[in-house]
């Protein structure tokens, strides 16, 4: 998922690169005219002119960042109360994507949010505002494609996922590959991945990418439990009951034996999502 800290930063840089060469032109102009019309007799008050240019083309991204962030802070208090619901997803969907020209890291965020609580004709619909991934900064792009193939893999749309893994399979793979030290980016890419290839009926290459080899690195591993809760929703696809079963007891006791949760509302969360797996829905 893109972070909201993340999508911050993409704010401030968005206006910063629109400000900043504003505030270097006009400083230019103005050196210029002090050494032309003025004779440097005013390069004080012309230097003071580009310091509070430059410091202005910052404050103002800095402040379009911070309200940016404010903006989010009621659908913020739902998240930690309640976690992926409707009410959430609404109002977030409300605050920066239904009213004027909304960021795409916003958008894409907005879609997650909704394929969490299997709203997948709204994941679809909101993808669809994209328009040109590639225009995208390259973590929100990659982003961007594991939510199409996921939501192309839950929903049996398989020829479309295998369109979207085709056409950018490289820069999928490249990104993951540039980013080691993130092992969360390879997790969720074999997911998505594993998702179109079941819903193709190809549960052998699902499985593949799903025992990639990835160790947990602790009891409370996210990262591993959606790889077995996976599991449990390709088995259920394959009707391998005799599999189904065990690979439901292994999500469960991993489940069981973490020691802390980040919301409260967390274990019965994943608990639900085990229980939907089994019955072959995410």
């Amino acid at each position: 998922m893109i972070s909201e800290s993340y999508i911050t930063k993409l704010y401030f840089k968005k206006y910063f690169l629109i400000f900043f060469p504003i505030a270097v032109l006009i400083s230019t102009i103005g050196l210029v005219l002090c050494f032309t019309l003025f004779k440097g007799n005013y390069l004080p008050l012309f230097i003071l002119l580009c310091i509070v240019c430059i410091a202005v083309s910052v404050i103002i991204p800095l402040y379009f960042a911070h309200d940016d962030k404010i903006k989010g802070k009621k659908a913020s208090d739902i998240f930690c109360a309640e976690g992926f619901t409707c009410n959430f997803c609404d109002t977030y969907r409300k605050i920066y994507v239904d009213k004027g020209n909304p960021f795409p890291p916003h958008i894409i965020m907005c879609a997650s949010y909704y394929g969490k609580i299997s709203e997948y004709n709204t994941v679809r619909m909101l993808l669809n505002k994209i328009k040109n991934p590639k225009k995208l900064d390259r973590h929100s792009r990659f982003i961007y494609y594991l939510e199409m193939l996921s939501m192309c893999g839950k929903t049996g749309n398989w020829c479309k996922g295998e369109e979207v893994r085709k056409k950018n399979i490289g820069f999928i793979q490249n990104y993951v590959r540039k980013k080691k030290k993130n092992p969360e980016l390879r997790v969720n890419m074999n997911i998505a991945l594993a998702l179109v290839d079941s819903a193709h009926g190809h549960y052998g290459d699902a499985f593949t990418l799903l025992n990639f080899g990835y160790k947990p690195k602790d009891k409370n591993d996210e990262n591993f439990l959606n790889i077995l809760i996976n599991a449990v929703y390709i088995y259920s696809l394959a009707k391998n009951d005799d599999n189904l079963n065990s690979s439901i007891e292994n999500a469960m006791t991993f489940l069981n034996n973490f020691t802390e949760f980040d919301y409260p509302w967390r274990k019965k969360y994943y608990e639900e999502q085990i229980r939907k797996a089994s019955r072959g829905k995410l």
